[in-house]
């Protein structure tokens, strides 16, 4: 697919869709902050219906509410309007058809363009798993990958056509554009393919990521933590528990005191397995066999086995532990809300 999509001659409205753990609120955050500077260029990144900078919300999260929303959003003055929330790329037929049929109506003289960053799906998995730990998740990291692996084909998160074919049967095969996260995470940065989609110079660019994976052992910590939560009464919602324990662990010599001895036990826990080459070849393969055409300025990146590491279950029968995470715990729910900073 070419650099140049997006002609001078004609509007266009960018769904942005992720999916999530793609590098989507780096993006975000990057629109958001320089509106004024794309306004400039007649590119509008309408202001979100709420934004929350202390947790990086800078997304339409709430598109997803309403195909209507997200016709509320545009805006006739730009010739370019952008519309990014990974939540999109959840969506069903239905909510498709339904905005399409609203953009038709609306904006039928705007060209529509769908971007979809592509990531090592296994890599990807890894740290949805912590994302979902940081919402609230209780299961484990094999009972996840069991899930997500046991039909990979049938599954959205590892076999992305699944996902493009539902935005391919509406607005057309060609109104895809497919950018391969992993190239472009090491070689320049993610931010680049979608300026130079916009037709502005990427080079002075600088990409500060944001909504960075959590490491294993602090994922695991909050993962009990949330189920002791859940098992009390859910006094807390997840999002509130992590942000909590997290400003605790920067800020309270004791919490973090704990955390440390709990990591040193969970070392003697840490556990692995291995995804091997046929299945994640297999994937990409489909991709390329269906997509290669609308890949952006590059071929998809090679995808190689993923060692996938994990805490075993038993660190959290040894001694101390379940003191050690229930005076952590106490401490979070003893937290005054009026000095939470996170």
């Amino acid at each position: 697919m070419e650099k140049h999509l997006i002609s001078s001659d004609k509007n266009t409205i960018i769904f942005h869709i992720g999916p999530h753990k793609t590098g989507t609120t780096s993006i975000q955050k990057w629109l958001y902050l320089n509106r004024e500077y794309l306004r400039k260029n007649l590119i509008n990144y309408p202001e979100p219906s709420e934004v929350i900078p202390e947790f990086s919300v800078y997304c339409h999260k709430d598109v997803t509410k309403s195909p209507q929303k997200i016709v509320d959003y545009l805006n006739h003055e730009y010739k370019i309007n952008i519309i990014s929330f990974e939540g999109l790329s959840l969506v069903d037929k239905e909510y498709i058809h339904e905005f399409h049929d609203l953009l038709q109506k609306n904006f039928s003289d705007y060209e529509i363009f769908i971007i979809f960053y592509v990531r090592h799906p296994i890599k990807r998995l890894k740290s949805y798993y912590i994302e979902q730990i940081k919402h609230g998740f209780t299961g484990t990291l094999p009972e996840f990958f069991s899930e997500h692996l046991l039909a990979p084909f049938q599954n959205e998160n590892v076999n992305y056509c699944l996902i493009l074919d539902k935005y391919a049967g509406t607005f057309g095969k060609d109104k895809i554009v497919l950018v391969d996260y992993d190239f472009y995470r090491n070689n320049l940065n993610i931010l680049h393919p979608f300026l130079e989609i916009l037709n502005l110079n990427p080079e002075q660019v600088k990409l500060d990521f944001v909504n960075i994976s959590l490491k294993l052992e602090i994922a695991e910590i909050i993962r009990i933590l949330n189920f002791i939560n859940i098992t009390n009464g859910k006094k807390l919602s997840g999002s509130d528990l992590r942000n909590r324990f997290l400003y605790l662990l920067r800020n309270d010599g004791k919490v973090s005191s704990l955390v440390s001895e709990l990591a040193t036990i969970m070392h003697n826990y840490r556990k692995s397995f291995m995804v091997g080459p046929f299945l994640i070849e297999s994937l990409r393969k489909e991709i390329v066999r269906r997509y290669d055409s609308q890949l952006y300025n590059s071929n998809l990146t090679e995808w190689l086995s993923e060692k996938v590491e994990y805490i075993g279950d038993g660190w959290i029968f040894h001694k101390k532990v379940m003191e050690y995470l229930i005076e952590i715990l106490n401490r979070i729910l003893n937290f005054e809300a009026s000095n939470d900073k996170v």
